[in-house]
């Protein structure tokens, strides 16, 4: 996911102030301390990050310009149900329609661990007598956002995923990476500069929903410019500019994906202090694009204060209509040197 910061719509808690001094932007690495036979028995294995690998080459193929798109509604009605744990954070199951492929299930963490991943995050010690182990972090990857949802019924109403190469930044819970491989995609690689949402993810991918497909997973920091992009037909992020810093990485990233030629879907919700450098960055790297809005909905999750503000509009009792932006870049009609 994106670093959250001191707005409207997310806590008080910003993820930069546990970061260790000197490393501003870098990759941040969710060590956890027990290491648990995954549910079909078998360790996981792996020379990084237990599992998950530095991303495969993969071929650049041609691909035919995306159908003219549109703009829906996308309702949520979404079905929560307790009884999972991964790695020793305990989870919910919520469970959403999407269009065209039905129900998609995620996993967010429960009130308890958002407590417990807070915590953690805040400290500058690791407390070994957790039996969740962080260097330094946020729980902010392990909930859903609004614009996963908006960003999945966009991709799957304009039939942006077929037989196409995805790439999804800052996936958080996976909503969109689970969506695109439901989808018809050919390939999906989720990535998040934190490895606990992807773990989170791929036990979600594994027991949760029938796959027709394998997603690969990724350690990525899109605020680390010495590491390229993995090529992808398709480049996604939704609900990554919470801070400036990361708008304006996540502009330099879309342009990146452009020159090579990938379709850039981008999703926002209400009240991120990122947007506006993202366009600003945008608008000085040579693209000038704006924000469509969309109708999306709220969500309806228990959420730890500091991950969600008491005055945030994305988390509601009941689903209600939000108001989620979504930025759709063409590389055939932003054509960049």
């Amino acid at each position: 996911m994106g670093r959250p910061s001191n707005d409207q719509e997310v806590g008080t808690f910003s993820k930069r102030s546990t970061m260790k001094k000197g490393f501003p932007c870098q990759l941040v690495l969710l060590v956890i301390a027990i290491l648990l036979q995954d549910s079909d028995g078998t360790k996981e294995k792996g020379a990084f990050i237990w599992g998950f690998s530095r991303h495969d080459a993969r071929p650049r193929s041609s691909f035919s310009r995306a159908q003219s798109t549109t703009v829906e509604r996308c309702a949520a009605s979404p079905l929560h149900a307790v009884g999972h744990a991964v790695e020793g954070i305990e989870c919910t199951m919520v469970s959403l329609d999407l269009p065209l492929i039905g129900t998609v299930s995620v996993l967010e963490a429960t009130a308890d661990s958002q407590e417990e991943l807070v915590n953690l995050a805040l400290r500058e010690q690791t407390n070994l007598s957790s039996t969740i182990s962080l260097d330094s972090g946020d729980p902010y990857g392990a909930v859903l956002w609004p614009a996963s949802l908006s960003v999945s019924t966009y991709l799957l109403q304009n039939n942006l995923l077929r037989d196409r190469f995805v790439l999804e930044l800052g996936s958080g819970t996976g909503l969109v990476a689970l969506a695109a491989a439901l989808g018809g995609a050919k390939s999906v690689l989720a990535t998040d500069y934190e490895a606990v949402p992807l773990r989170l993810l791929r036990y979600a991918a594994r027991n949760l929903n029938k796959l027709p497909m394998e997603i690969d997973y990724e350690i990525l920091d899109i605020c680390n410019d010495q590491i390229p992009l993995p090529y992808a037909h398709i480049v996604v992020a939704a609900d990554i500019m919470y801070e400036p810093e990361t708008g304006r990485a996540m502009a330099r990233r879309a342009v990146e994906a452009l020159r090579a030629g990938s379709r850039v879907v981008v999703g926002d919700s209400p009240g991120r202090a990122g947007r506006p450098a993202f366009l600003d960055e945008l608008k000085r790297l040579g693209v000038n694009a704006t924000f469509v809005d969309t109708i999306g909905s709220t969500l309806t999750g228990a959420r730890h204060e500091l991950i969600c503000g008491k005055t945030s509009k994305t988390v509601s009792k009941d689903p209600e209509e939000l108001v989620v932006a979504i930025l759709d870049l063409d590389p055939t009609i932003h054509k960049l040197p």
